[in-house]
């Protein structure tokens, strides 16, 4: 995949994976704003992606898993515990529950 798209600190995340720096790509991945979050994930190899999202809080891996590809988002889901799972999909049902829908004013 061409990266010259991404985040200057796709570079920095991944060597830090690499160097098992699982902290330091952490770190630097949550500064990233969401869309440079999920390009990022998106192109990283797929043990790396799966390590860093399933290290990060649960509020964020739902909000990833529920903006990136079905593929990835599934695979990160069947790599979390058991807990953290539960916990995900419990935040992506009440995300896409239809009461979460904004209200429209009724035309008169």
């Amino acid at each position: 995949m061409n990266h010259s798209n991404l985040n200057p600190s796709f570079g920095i995340i991944a060597k830090a994976l690499s160097d098992n720096h699982w902290q330091m790509a952490r770190a630097r991945f949550m500064k990233l704003e969401r869309d440079a979050q999920l390009r990022t994930l998106e192109s990283l190899d797929l043990s790396d992606a799966l390590r860093l999202a399933t290290s990060l809080p649960t509020l964020s891996v739902a909000r990833l898993v529920g903006d990136t590809s079905k593929s990835l988002g599934r695979a990160i889901v069947q790599a979390l515990p058991a807990g953290k799972r539960q916990t995900v999909m419990v935040i992506l049902s009440h995300r896409r529950s239809p009461s979460r829908q904004p209200l429209r004013h009724a035309q008169v």
